[in-house]
């Protein structure tokens, strides 16, 4: 009688562990977590099929399966077990969201409802980029000109590239060039793309910073003294080209001090009228300035 007590009391104590173990096991094994549900391509687009992706965690890393319930314009179109939805389902101006639950063998999260996404139209098609002016000066303002088919309502992505070199925090339609340090020759294109196909950019033509020709700092200014005119100018070159000057008319005799940048002439005794005085200031690469005017020797 004392063995079949013990046996029993065996046979109970193994049976409340397993029981234990079990409750425990079920306790303890929780649902999966769902933080996120997002589509691609995003955003929709008509003719083209459409995949949720779900953002989730399983504590246990138990096998999640996912069932799926589809909508369009707020009619039931398609549920199972498969996360996309086909091209010929995705009307343009359609408005598509979905229905998910999530089980792990233990437990079952009951549906839960994305957001909903409009079916943009068909893909765009980007025929030509360019940008205006070609010819820039360094305080030019370019704008970019798309020739784009389907692209109504399409919000259109750019970057800007000098030298082939990305322009940080340069991202929209125009771009002013004096916010940034560039000389001469230097080479600007965009490159844009749509969100529709953010992955895919196309390149416009180059503008090239032009060479700028040389400039008057001042009007100049004229003074007579011991019988000698003078006019005296200042010029710069904005490029820092090395400059040449060239005395193009004035009186016989008048003399030109390129480094000076000062013209001076002898009045000849009993002269009075009018003198006319012209100065060209020419870059290395031919532009030029011309300085100068009439000006009027009274007698003393």
């Amino acid at each position: 009688m004392k063995i079949k007590n013990s046996a029993l009391i065996i046979f109970l104590l193994v049976l409340s562990v397993i029981i234990g173990c079990r409750g425990k096991s079920e306790q303890e094994n929780r649902p999966p977590q769902i933080y996120k549900i997002s589509f691609s391509p995003s955003p929709a687009i008509a003719n083209q099929d459409l995949q949720v992706v779900v953002d989730f965690v399983d504590k246990e890393n138990d096998p999640v399966v996912f069932s799926y319930k589809w909508y369009r314009d707020g009619k039931l179109i398609k549920e199972g077990g498969s996360n996309s939805l086909e091209a010929k389902e995705l009307k343009p101006n359609s408005v598509i969201y979905v229905e998910l639950s999530a089980s792990d063998g233990v437990n079952k999260i009951d549906f839960i409802r994305s957001e909903e996404v409009m079916v943009k139209g068909e893909r765009p098609v980007i025929k030509r980029v360019w940008i205006t002016p070609e010819q820039a000066s360094k305080e030019s303002i370019l704008r970019v000109e798309i020739d784009c088919s389907g692209c109504e309502g399409v919000e259109f992505y750019y970057r800007w590239r000098v030298n082939n070199e990305l322009l940080e925090g340069a991202e929209g339609e125009e771009l002013s060039l004096g916010e940034y340090e560039l000389k001469k020759g230097d080479q600007i294109f965009v490159e844009v793309a749509t969100e529709l196909a953010p992955e895919t950019w196309y390149p416009s033509n180059f503008a090239v910073i032009a060479n700028q020709h040389p400039e008057a700092i001042d009007q100049g200014e004229s003074w007579i003294e011991n019988k000698v005119f003078y006019y005296q100018f200042h010029v710069k070159d904005p490029d820092g080209d090395r400059l040449n000057y060239e005395l193009v008319e004035a009186p016989p005799g008048a003399t030109l001090n390129s480094i000076k940048e000062i013209v001076s002439w002898t009045i000849p005794d009993g002269f009075q009228g009018e003198i006319k005085i012209l100065v060209r200031v020419k870059d290395s690469e031919g532009a030029f300035a011309e300085l100068g005017g009439n000006f009027n020797i009274q007698a003393p």
